[in-house]
């Protein structure tokens, strides 16, 4: 009986050093999220004004500068013969057609019309499944009803009997939902950021079994598809397939070679990625007007396709760009 007490008494004790060590670890978490999203405005309101204002008068130095020269150069031709003539009107109307604030001006709205505004600040939110309340009170396995966090075998499981749909319903319903408030034709879709309190509040009732959209902004359910796609507990291709598909992309990623990848997936990882390929394919069918190209929404995607199961931040670097490739072309392949 003693030892028994003794055991139990342990075990307990054990139990509850490593809840305290969960409750630390979120809180730091938590810290982090503040700290990050603090940095970030500092870096946006106040780090990044500053270097585009530096690089602003370093440009108009070396545009006046510049337009010195040339000037110089074009009044030492003049003192040289006819040859010369046609040199100095040319000289004459680039020297005439410079301008420090018009040509950054022009750069700057140049710019603009190719890649789009500065998106908004999208600050850090707390994403655990568990909040620091639940860990303290000893329960970490989150929403058993939620499509977060969770693997498609458990979306496909909570959905039995309920739809015919052969994908988690939360998939074909954001999609609809994007294309009816009229996505496909939004510029920067995807790439924009929806607010966070639409975000959590349509993700709180989805939790809550209402899958039903009623939106009125696009970026919204766009957002939401990301952020489900990002949480999956394993990533739409799965971890055991990365090191392939980081091969393929070296291999400057024949589309011929990412079909067969894509046959190798489970069969409901290649339903999904045929629901997300056939919308990216729509949306980039309209490039001219969204602006998201392929290779654009291969940059918002490639996080929820792929996970990098390394921790090593050189190694996360240099694959990046294998990711967004991969994707991309993987996206290509649902025409």
């Amino acid at each position: 009986g003693g030892i028994m007490s003794w055991a139990m008494n342990k075990m307990r004790g054990s139990l509850q050093e490593l809840q305290n060590q969960a409750a630390t670890a979120a809180k730091n978490y938590s810290h982090s999220i503040d700290y990050g999203n603090e940095r970030q405005t500092q870096y946006f309101e106040k780090e990044l004004p500053l270097i585009c204002k530096q690089f602003e008068m370093l440009e108009r130095s070396r545009i006046n500068a510049l337009h010195k020269y040339l000037v110089v150069l074009n009044s030492i031709s003049k003192q040289h013969a006819e040859p010369l003539m046609q040199i100095i009107s040319a000289h004459k109307k680039v020297v005439g057609s410079m301008d420090a604030d018009s040509d950054i001006d022009e750069f700057t709205s140049h710019t603009v019309r190719m890649y789009g505004p500065i998106p908004p600040i999208e600050h850090y939110t707390y994403q655990l499944a568990c909040t620091l309340k639940d860990i303290k009170a000893g329960r970490f396995e989150g929403n058993p009803n939620s499509y977060f966090y969770a693997t498609l075998e458990h979306c496909m499981t909570m959905q039995e009997g309920k739809t015919t749909a052969q994908v988690p319903i939360i998939v074909p319903n954001l999609i609809n939902a994007i294309r009816e408030l009229g996505g496909y034709t939004q510029e920067g879709i995807f790439r924009l950021s929806a607010k966070k309190e639409d975000l959590l509040r349509l993700r709180a009732q989805f939790d809550s079994g209402n899958l039903e959209v009623k939106e009125t902004s696009p970026h919204v359910p766009a957002g939401l598809l990301k952020q489900w796609l990002r949480e999956l507990a394993e990533p739409l291709i799965p971890t055991e397939m990365y090191a392939d598909a980081i091969l393929i992309a070296k291999a400057k990623a024949d589309i011929a070679d990412v079909r067969d990848f894509i046959e190798k997936l489970p069969l409901i990882n290649r339903k999904v990625l045929s629901s997300i390929g056939k919308m990216a394919c729509e949306i980039a069918a309209l490039s001219s007007i969204n602006k998201m190209t392929f290779s654009n929404l291969a940059i918002v995607f490639a996080p929820g396709m792929l996970r990098n199961p390394s921790e090593d931040p050189a190694e996360m670097l240099e694959n990046s760009k294998y990711e967004s490739l991969f994707t991309k072309v993987l996206l290509e392949s649902q025409k």
